[in-house]
């Protein structure tokens, strides 16, 4: 038997109200994770002030997909752009509430 190495996973970016919207979908893991920040690191270099993301379609996430979304909101913050976690799947939620992160990546005070 022959394990299905395909991956599902799709990012999608769409233009809003003066930002950006990331819609995550399926596996966030150690090979999917890079694709996120590159998306992200895009996104800020092209002068983006707010960037959101939708990870509701995330059916998986591991340590290296929570990895991803702490380097993506690092350099978000570093460079001055917003970046907020603006829904999640009910899994990846329980994870981001088991390591604490939920609120390091909820939206800002104001914003």
């Amino acid at each position: 038997m022959v394990a299905d190495t395909s991956v599902q996973f799709d990012v999608t970016t769409v233009r809003q109200h003066g930002g950006m919207i990331i819609r995550v979908a399926g596996d966030l893991d150690i090979g999917t994770a890079p694709r996120l920040i590159a998306t992200v690191v895009e996104l800020i270099d092209e002068g983006c002030g707010r960037i959101d993301l939708d990870c509701s379609g995330v059916a998986f996430i591991d340590s290296a997909g929570i990895r991803a979304l702490v380097v993506s909101r690092n350099e978000a913050t570093q460079r001055g752009t917003i970046l907020e976690l603006v829904a999640a799947s009910p899994s990846m939620s329980r994870v981001l509430d088991m390591t604490g992160l939920s609120s390091l990546l909820a939206a800002p005070a104001g914003s």
